[in-house]
This record gives structure tokens, sequence and C-alpha cells, in this order.
């Protein structure tokens, strides 16, 4: 994922304002709205003029999804609908309205493999199990002109769903984001009628503006196979074949609250027989988070205890109390070592404020959706408590558009970053894994020192 974004790691999560590449006790409340029309009428790759028929097709979805960690989720989604049929050729305007399918899914991000963070990918299967809750409807009777079709609000049997995505960001503000998904019923609904299959193939373009806006354009192709109903209906799609252009924009409005909007046109469309096909689709979404790694953080590891108060996002040096002239001099607690919050929220700081005097010194550059700073932050902690003459000083990088970036990390753009100073205050190395500045802090730690 980007490292410049406190967002997730796969479009999915980032889409839905996750703020950690790799989110651990994080639950998700979703709801979606979404708009279809159907104006046009084709047969084969041709449209058909004359009286055709209109469908409205009106969706939403309650969907609650929960990680685990280590790239584990878990959802749970159900949609409901009404669709509204204007036949033409004289026939009554019909309605359908109820429940789609209930459907049960799991996710694995594979990125836990790897690690998130930098340019590295973020890899998601998605598995689902649709339950047959579905409603269908008949438009139309035998002898009409138009032959009988079938409505349907989901397929009314039970499916299987996949998806694989992939999302690579390739510099600070744009990414892709390919996709190929897959949807097939495993029988006849209560109607006896087995709907198609549908097939799906994407690429989007994500472009990162700030840390809080995910705008995504693309394409997609739908393929869908051919339903057990009569070829000819001119309302239920009966296979074919149809290229989309997509476009999103999606805005974090706060930790916890993240909406996004949407929609789609069709570029091209070739079916099979004479059907009704789709015109334009919009949609809304809105998403609110609960718990999480981050927020946990947000409670306890930003000093709950500590015997100081932490400075505000416009402080513009590392001290937090008023009058304090060097940071270390925030924590002297014996039992939780010197950690101190240097800056928060992106402030810069002035290095030579928050160097500890005879202490071996760490500065460690951190943020929310950093999935290892959280175990360095825990293990700087435990050594902090073990040596006295270690100092660790905290400074949150929110995004890399920050001022502390902007003053100290030019040029990086991934996290974690953490610079070791030696107790003459000179710096003594840069490292961006645990494995590394265990061994930085072990030659100074274990050095002999005079105050």
């Amino acid at each position: 994922m980007n490292p410049n974004l406190p967002v997730g790691g796969s479009a999915l999560n980032l889409q839905l304002g996750a703020r950690q590449a790799l989110p651990e006790g994080l639950t998700q409340l979703g709801l979606s709205l979404s708009y279809s029309r159907f104006l046009d009428e084709y047969r084969g790759s041709a449209v058909v003029d004359g009286d055709t028929a209109e469908l409205d097709a009106f969706v939403t979805q309650l969907s609650l999804r929960h990680y685990f960690g280590g790239g584990f989720a878990a959802d749970l989604a159900l949609p409901a609908g009404t669709i509204t049929v204007e036949p033409g050729q004289g026939e009554p305007t019909r309605r359908l309205s109820g429940f789609g399918d209930l459907e049960l899914g799991a996710g694995y991000d594979f990125a836990a493999l790897w690690g998130a963070g930098g340019y590295r990918p973020s890899l998601t299967l998605h598995a689902g199990l649709g339950l047959p809750t579905g409603r269908q409807g008949t438009l139309g009777h035998e002898g009409d002109t138009v032959p009988p079709n079938i409505l349907a609000i989901g397929y009314g049997a039970y499916s299987g769903s996949a998806e694989l995505r992939l999302t690579q960001f390739v510099s600070r503000y744009f990414g892709v984001s390919p996709s190929a998904s897959v949807r097939e019923p495993f029988g006849a609904s209560e109607s006896g009628v087995t709907m198609g299959g549908t097939y799906l193939a994407g690429l989007d373009a994500l472009v990162v503006p700030s840390s809080w806006l995910v705008i995504g354009a693309g394409g997609l192709l739908q393929v869908r196979t051919q339903s057990d109903e009569q070829e000819e209906g001119r309302v239920v799609n009966s296979g074919g074949r149809a290229v989309f252009a997509t476009g999103s924009a999606s805005v974090r409005a706060s930790k916890t609250v993240a909406f996004g909007v949407g929609g789609r046109v069709p570029l091209y469309t070739d079916v099979n027989g004479q059907q009704l096909s789709e015109t334009y689709s919009i949609y809304g979404t809105l998403s609110v988070s609960f718990g999480g790694e981050g927020e946990a953080e947000d409670d306890h590891a930003h000093g709950e205890g500590d015997d100081h108060d932490h400075g505000g996002k416009g402080d513009e040096h590392a001290h937090a109390g008023k009058g304090d002239e060097h940071a270390h001099d925030q924590v002297k607690n014996p039992t939780k070592g010197d950690v101190a919050d240097a800056a928060q929220g992106g402030a810069s700081f002035e290095l030579a404020r928050v160097l500890a005097p005879h202490k071996v010194t760490v500065i460690d550059f951190w943020a929310d959706w950093c999935h290892s700073c959280k175990h360095i932050d825990a293990r700087l902690r435990q050594l902090a408590a073990k040596h006295a003459d270690l100092a660790v000083r905290r400074v949150e990088v929110p995004d890399f558009d920050s001022a502390v970036a902007e003053q100290h990390l030019r040029g990086e753009n991934s996290l974690p970053q953490i610079w070791v100073f030696d107790r003459e205050g000179k710096r003594h190395a840069t490292v961006t894994s645990l494995e590394a500045l265990e061994r930085a802090l072990g030659t100074l730690l274990d050095a002999p020192h005079a105050h």
C-alpha cells in the first residue's frame, strides 16, 4: 500500500476508510444504496428502436465486517430492494420488492505474508456463500407479445462467489487495482429457474490527492451466462457481455466514518437474443468503524498513566508542557521508562530539544496505519523500562505531506523510520526494522559510559 495513506492496504479497505494496512480487531458497519436504470433495448449489439420497456432497480445493503488481524476478515451482507418495470406495449407496471440473498464471506490479505507498507502490494482473496433468501417474480404471461421473464433480487438459490484483487501503489499519489470475480448459483430457485452466472474483470486507477480522499476510475468487463428461461425475454439478462466505464470517490471524514459515491455507464453491450440492458448505475456508501489497534493505541499507547501532558497538533516543538525546556523531562517513571511523545498529529520538532543528555535516544517515527510500528513501539517500551539510560521519543507521521515528514523525512515514503543516537548526541544508526533496531541498541546499551 501507499505509506502516505492512513487507510487500508486493499482497495476495498481503502475505500471503506480502514486506517491500517492490515486492520486487527476492527469492526466496520456499512450501508450502501444503489440505483440502476435500464432504458436501452438490444438485439445482439444493435439498439432496438420503438416502444421499449423501462426498468428501475433500487437496492439497499447492510454489511458487517470484522478484521481478526493477520490479514483475516469475515463479513455478513444482507441486500434488499425494489424493481419497478414498465413493460410497454400496453402491459401494466410491475413491481417486485424484498430481500436479496444473504451472504456470508471471508477474506485474506496476502500482504500479511510479506508485510504491508512502502510500495509492497496488497493481494486480497474473498470468498462468499449466498443463502436462498432472494425473491423472484414473473413478468408477463404465456401468449403475450413479450415472453414471460423472471425478475430477481438475488438468485433465490445457494450460490458461491470469489474475488481476487490486487492493489499496488507506484507513487505517493497513484496506484492501480486489477480484480477478477465470479458468482455462480448452485441450483434452481423456488420458481424452478436457474439463473446464469456472472463473471467480472476490472482495472481501476487510484488517485490520492490527500490522506482523506481517494478517487478511482477504470473499466469493467461483465460476462453473464444464459439462464434457463426464454432467450428472447426483453427484461431479464439471459446472457451477454458488457464493458463499463466506472468512477468513484471515497472520503475519510474522521477516524471512524467514511463515505463514498460512484457509478458506471456501459461503453459496449452485446446480449443473447433481445434484452433490456443497463443504461447507468449510481451508488453511495457509508461506513462506521469500531475498535481496532489504532483506536486502542490512541487510548493507551500514547501515554496512559504517564506523568505528563501531550502536546497538541499545533505544537511547534517536542516538549508538551509550557516552560519545559526538554522533551525528556516529560517522563521519569521508573516502571515505564523514559518514553515520551516528541510530536503529534504531524507537527514538526527541533532535534536538539528531544535528545536526552547522557542517554541513548531513539526517535521513533510511527503512524496508526503502520502495522510494523506497533511491534516496534511495544519492544521499545520494554527496553526503556529495563534500561534507565535509554530514552524513547515518539513522533507521529499521519502522512508524508505533514510538516514533520517535510522537515525530517524528505525523500522517504515508508514507515517505520527509527533514528538511534548515542549518549553524546551523535546519530549512530537509521533503521527500518525491529531486527536492525535490536542490533543497534545492543551495541550502544552494552557499551560502558560515564555521566
